[in-house]
């Protein structure tokens, strides 16, 4: 479950996150769609992830569609994740991206945690999904679906399936409507 004290923790990061998307404009870029779930969706997502896929202090998590990279805070914050990696293919947002997560933690780490968070200097790679061989160290995978290609969910799957180390995947799409 979530690391011992983390729910102060995780308002501070919210309260951090919406004060950094202003500054840096938002998360919207020139590539797909700009979704950002809100603060229970992606609690209820991390703890399903804890819950029945085993994320934990060893895991590291992989962000499809990063965008700012908000769910992967999310998880260094309250789970404590060994590492956190995000894959985006919008320069635009990689931009962002990389300003976002430097300063939030900055910002986050002033509130006073037991250990400095920080994410690796090379925790973003501004790309497509197709292009990797494969998920590296990755343990757990989260992506939200809305405005990703089909060719990109495929190489996805893929990827997924082939890995030695990964152990589980969250797919968040908004509901679907019938058209009826």
């Amino acid at each position: 479950g979530e690391a011992k004290g983390a729910g102060g923790l995780v308002r501070s990061l919210y309260l951090a996150m919406r004060s950094m998307e202003n500054r840096v404009g938002g998360g919207e870029g020139i590539e797909g769609i700009y979704g950002s779930i809100t603060e229970s969706g992606v609690t209820k997502i991390m703890e399903a992830l804890a819950e029945f896929g085993g994320m934990d202090k060893s895991s590291t998590l992989l962000d499809v569609g990063a965008g700012l990279g908000r769910p992967l805070l999310h998880a260094l914050v309250a789970y404590g994740v060994k590492s956190i990696r995000g894959i985006e293919v919008d320069p635009v947002k990689c931009q962002k991206a990389k300003v976002f997560v430097e300063k939030t933690l900055e910002m986050v780490n002033k509130k006073g945690t037991e250990a400095e968070l920080e994410a690796d200097e090379d925790w973003l790679q501004c790309r497509s999904i197709e292009s990797l061989d494969s998920l590296g160290p990755t343990t757990h995978v989260y992506t939200f679906w809305e405005g990703i290609p089909v060719v990109a969910k495929e190489a996805l799957g893929a990827l997924f399936s082939e890995s030695a180390t990964c152990k589980a995947i969250a797919v968040v799409q908004r509901a679907l409507r019938n058209k009826e």
